[in-house]
């Protein structure tokens, strides 16, 4: 019974890591293809976006933070710039 109940969990955490890895690079592909659309508005701002996000990871990097964190940071950055797609030139 004990080995039955560690076999589960085992497998329960290895269901979770897996989906914790698709749902990273969901992310991931989601921030590439915004920044895509970013760069049909306006290529500076394609350019802003990607600046910003590699500057945030160099200086994590800088700070010997975990890899984790530095891919995370780094994707962190797009969100805020992403408004730009939706706002209006006058």
């Amino acid at each position: 019974m004990i080995l039955l109940e560690k076999n589960y969990k085992l497998m329960l955490e290895d269901e979770v890591r897996r989906t914790t890895k698709d749902l990273s690079d969901i992310n991931k592909e989601l921030v590439f293809h915004l920044t895509a659309a970013a760069e049909f508005r306006d290529e500076d701002t394609s350019a802003h976006i990607s600046r910003i996000g590699m500057y945030e990871g160099e200086i994590a990097e800088f700070l010997d933070m975990l890899v984790d964190f530095v891919e995370r940071i780094s994707l962190a950055s797009t969100p805020p710039c992403i408004n730009d797609i939706a706002t209006t030139q006058v």
